[in-house]
């Protein structure tokens, strides 16, 4: 699954032009089992996808981690941002639903940060 992130990232880098740079912090994880890689997997392909459609980002950041038995996935551009009233998933769209969906079969959680006040 790691080297599927490292190549995943390498390629979107070249088809986008936008810098990206993916750091495994978590070495190889067993603890993952049965659809984890594949959800964990497609969770990144799509945040890089909602980076490139929507963030005109220059730059991403993705990192996997290992926090005691806790297996971190961090996606952060220096993008535009957005803005969500009443909550990013409340008025999402199906790429970030997509996304929380998967991140509930592992027992995950799917967490957003965004910035408050995107630029135009």
């Amino acid at each position: 699954m790691v080297r599927a992130l490292a190549n995943l990232v390498d390629e979107w880098q070249q088809a986008t032009g936008v810098a990206a740079r993916f750091d495994n912090r978590a070495g190889d994880p067993q603890s993952l089992n049965g659809d984890a890689p594949l959800n964990l997997f497609r969770i990144a392909q799509e945040a890089l996808h909602n980076v490139s459609k929507h963030a005109r980002a220059t730059a991403v950041d993705i990192a996997l981690e290992l926090f005691d038995d806790r297996l971190v996935l961090t996606v952060v551009d220096n993008g535009r941002g957005f803005e969500m009233p009443g909550g990013v998933f409340s008025s999402a769209g199906l790429g970030l639903i997509g996304m929380q969906k998967r991140a509930a079969l592992m027992r995950a959680t799917l967490a957003i940060e965004w910035a408050a006040d995107p630029e135009p």
